[in-house]
C-alpha cells in the first residue's frame, strides 16, 4: 500500500503544485491524505542523488500501535510475481525445466481431479508466465490451510486441482489474469528446484542482488 500510494500521492503533486515549495507541498499533501485515512506509509523524494523529501507517517501495525519508521517493511503482492518468473527462467538456464513444455511434465493431477485434463495436458509453462492459461483468476478454497502449515503450497494446490476446475477458457488463446497460474508456477519451483521457495528465493534472487530487507511472508 505505501509504495503505491507513494506513486499515487507523486503523480498528484506533479499536477498541482510547484517545484519551488516541493518540500511544504509535499509535507501538506501527505498530511491531508493521512487525515482522510487514505494514506500510511513512507514517502521519499529524490532528485538525481539528493532527497528532497522524505516522511514516515500512520501506523504500521494498528493493533500494538506501531508507527511506520523508514525500515517499515511493505507487502509488495503481485510485483512479487516478477521474482517467480524470473527463478522460473533461471531453473530453465539450468536446465531443470523448459518454458515450451506443459505442466503436467512436471505436475500430476489429483486422480479423482474435476479438473479439464485435456486443457492440462495443453497447459504450457510460458501460459503461466504470460497469464494465457485460460485459468481462473483466484482459487476459492484453501482446504482449511492455515498460518500452523508452514510451507502448504503442495498441499493447497492438491487441494484445488482435486475439489474444482481451473479453467475458464482454453490454455494458449487470450491473456487473462490469473493469480493462479503463479500460485502453480510456485509449485513447480518447490517441485524442480528440489528445496522450498523461499529458499530458491534467496539464493536465486535476494541474496544476488543483496535485496537484504526482502523475503517471503509464510502463513
Amino acid at each position: 500500500m505505501g509504495f503505491l500510494k507513494s506513486l499515487a500521492l507523486l503523480s498528484i503533486f506533479y499536477g498541482s503544485f510547484s517545484f519551488a515549495n516541493l518540500n511544504q507541498d509535499l509535507e501538506s499533501l501527505v498530511d491531508k491524505y493521512h487525515r482522510r485515512h487514505s494514506f500510511h506509509g513512507n514517502v521519499l523524494v529524490k532528485v538525481d542523488s539528493a532527497v528532497i523529501f522524505e516522511k514516515s507517517i500512520g501506523l504500521a501495525i494498528e493493533e500494538w500501535n506501531v508507527s511506520h519508521t523508514k525500515d517499515s517493511k511493505f507487502m509488495i503482492a503481485s510485483l512479487s510475481k516478477s521474482f517467480t518468473a524470473t527463478m522460473v527462467l533461471l531453473l530453465e538456464k539450468m536446465g531443470k525445466l523448459n518454458i515450451e513444455d506443459t505442466i503436467s511434465n512436471y505436475l500430476s493431477l489429483p486422480e479423482n481431479s474435476l479438473v479439464d485434463r485435456e486443457k492440462w495436458e495443453e497447459l504450457k509453462i510460458k501460459h503461466l508466465l504470460n497469464h494465457t492459461g485460460g485459468l481462473v483468476r483466484d482459487f476459492r478454497n484453501t482446504g482449511g490451510a492455515n498460518r500452523s502449515v508452514y510451507n502448504n503450497v503442495s498441499y493447497t494446490l492438491h487441494h484445488i486441482l482435486s475439489g474444482e476446475d481451473i479453467f475458464i477458457k482454453k490454455p494458449g488463446q487470450d491473456f487473462y489474469y490469473s493469480n493462479f497460474g503463479y500460485f502453480i508456477l510456485a509449485r513447480l519451483i518447490d517441485k524442480v528446484g528440489v528445496i522450498p521457495y523461499h529458499y530458491q528465493l534467496q539464493n536465486m534472487v535476494l541474496r544476488p542482488l543483496s535485496l537484504q530487507a526482502t523475503g517471503e511472508y509464510h502463513r
